[in-house]
């Protein structure tokens, strides 16, 4: 059969749609919901049952020089609302363009919400004979958790590194989703096409899912620097690896690099890659363009990542 990979309510879970308070600025909407429009998926097994992973990127469709499903609404002076009318400046504060999902020209959506492209998430669901049962979505982590770690770059642009440019679209942009063993834990990895980095997921047990760890080594010095923008991910298992390590590797579009990680599990808990200021409300963050530098990372990260080069004319150095 077909299933719907559902919704985000944004009525429960905070957004940032606001891209002109250049800082992060969440909030509910009662009439908004995010249509999750997975790019990338993955499958795993475990305990005798299969679970299906999306990142939900969410994309409009395109003819000629045209996007022909977007509704571009601009709150700056008040004289444009949400297509349902739902949203406006009044009542919402925003002051800049939302670009939102023109329902009119398709069936089975509710005529009294407005609707985003895409999830800003990821979701893991159980598959049955019966079609797809969630198991956990991640919400509004990736938002949260990308202006902790690099607020001077939340929600930039792949081509962009003004703050909060891509708060009025989609965010960060999950795009791809592959899953990996390390030591005795299975991981889930997903990445962000827009700031970039990729962010891991402990799916050992589908029912306690946790946030692991955030791993970025775009060179933010400039717009469009080394390890900007990653779109494939490559998950390579420590018995197949070159060097006994289990490694991850980023095919990075807009750089023009393939960011190799290497990873190993952290029994402790702490971090031991080196860094001296992680933590869980920021950390370090590295330009991605020398080997064995630490990512960004938080403290209650359960694997240890080097990065162990960025191209793939110097991965056998990993």
């Amino acid at each position: 059969g077909v299933y719907s990979a559902g919704f985000e309510d944004y009525s429960k879970i905070a957004v940032d749609i606001d891209k002109k308070d250049e800082t992060y600025s969440a909030k509910t909407y009662d009439s908004l919901r995010g249509i999750r429009m997975p790019d990338g998926i993955s499958l795993y097994q475990t305990g005798g049952k299969t679970y299906l992973l999306t990142a939900n990127e969410g994309d409009s469709r395109e003819w000629g020089s045209s996007y022909c499903n977007e509704v571009e609404r601009n709150f700056k002076d008040g004289k444009e609302t949400s297509p349902t009318g739902a949203i406006t400046n009044a009542n919402s504060g925003l002051a800049g363009k939302v670009v939102f999902f023109d329902s009119s020209d398709y069936d089975g959506l509710d005529d009294s919400k407005d609707y985003l492209f895409g999830g800003r998430s990821f979701t893991l669901f159980e598959v049955t004979d019966n079609g797809l049962t969630q198991v956990f979505d991640s919400g509004n982590d990736f938002e949260a958790k990308t202006a902790a770690y690099l607020p001077d770059y939340f929600n930039c642009s792949n081509d962009d590194l003004t703050v909060d440019d891509r708060s009025g679209k989609k965010g960060p942009e999950p795009e791809t989703v592959t899953v990996g063993q390390v030591g005795d834990k299975t991981y889930a990895f997903v990445t962000l096409e827009r700031i970039g980095g990729v962010m891991v997921y402990d799916i050992t047990n589908p029912a306690q899912v946790s946030y692991v760890n955030y791993i970025n080594s775009r060179d933010f010095s400039e717009e469009t620097g080394s390890d900007d923008s990653p779109e494939g991910l490559h998950f390579i298992a420590a018995d197949a690896s070159p060097n006994g390590k289990a490694m991850l590797l980023a095919a990075c579009e807009v750089g023009g690099t393939v960011a190799a990680y290497e990873l190993s599990a952290n029994k402790n808990g702490s971090s031991d890659s080196g860094s001296s200021d992680s933590g869980s409300s920021g950390s370090s963050s590295s330009s991605g363009s020398s080997a064995a530098q630490t990512t960004v990372t938080s403290s209650d990260q359960a694997v240890t990542v080097q990065q162990a080069a960025v191209s793939t004319a110097v991965l056998e150095q990993a």
